[in-house]
């Protein structure tokens, strides 16, 4: 969401290098229809942002401990979804035509997405601290950086390769910004796939053992369906 933000001048075509702070005029965005964000603005967003993720802890905590991991995954990334096409009805200024202000709407965005980020990771570091050896938790714990950080590197080009495809998405025009981020939040659900076949079926409330039949159990279906034929 960063790289789409800055994209679409919030702060990079906008205000925080267009605008001296304090000014709200901002020239050419103004013009046309535009957000104009202070980047004092962003920066109190940005950080009231970060203080909301312990609130997606709390809620996984509270009410989705005993859910399945599956069952977790599938709502982590539908609900990704929908608060992502929050950006796309930004982008199209579908809030301001609803009396919505920019500063209120992009408060609220990142109030929901941090939340529900949290809910999406929290099954991956549950399921990982329970299967883990004992003494190799640094390992574990520098491995699930480690693809993190490569899953982020591949978001980068992806969305590089999808800003070439489109065309257009440039300031201070922008032409194409609402089918891109349309297109990039439609590969949120692209994961929810491949829940079934790399999830077992377990609950973060099972104990150890039943994890490991859940996961023998997908593991032989495969042979069962085999000798079936």
């Amino acid at each position: 969401r960063n790289r789409y933000m800055s994209h679409a001048g919030k702060p990079h075509g906008n205000c925080a290098t267009h605008c001296p702070p304090g000014n709200e005029d901002c020239g050419w965005a103004s013009e046309r229809n535009y957000p104009c964000i202070s980047p004092e603005y962003y920066a109190a967003m940005r950080a009231t942002a970060r203080l909301f993720g312990l609130a997606g802890i709390v809620l996984y905590n509270a009410y989705l401990s005993d859910w399945s991991y599956r069952k977790v995954f599938v709502l982590g990334h539908c609900v990704t979804f929908a608060a992502n096409l929050l950006d796309f009805v930004w982008v199209s200024r579908w809030n301001v035509s609803l009396g919505v202000d920019d500063r209120a709407f992009l408060l609220g965005l990142d109030v929901v997405q941090p939340v529900v980020s949290k809910i999406a990771n929290m099954p991956s570091y549950v399921l990982a601290a329970k299967v883990c050896p004992a003494g190799v938790e640094a390992t574990l714990f520098a491995l699930l950086m480690g693809l993190s950080n490569f899953g982020s590197t591949i978001g980068l080009y992806n969305g590089v390769f999808l800003l070439s495809a489109f065309g257009g998405v440039e300031q201070p025009e922008f032409r194409h910004l609402p089918a891109f981020v349309l297109m990039r939040t439609v590969f949120y659900l692209a994961p929810v796939a491949l829940v079934f076949i790399f999830v077992p079926r377990g609950r973060p409330s099972d104990s150890v053992d039943e994890e490991d039949v859940a996961s023998k159990e997908i593991e032989l279906t495969p042979v069962a369906d085999a000798a079936a034929v």
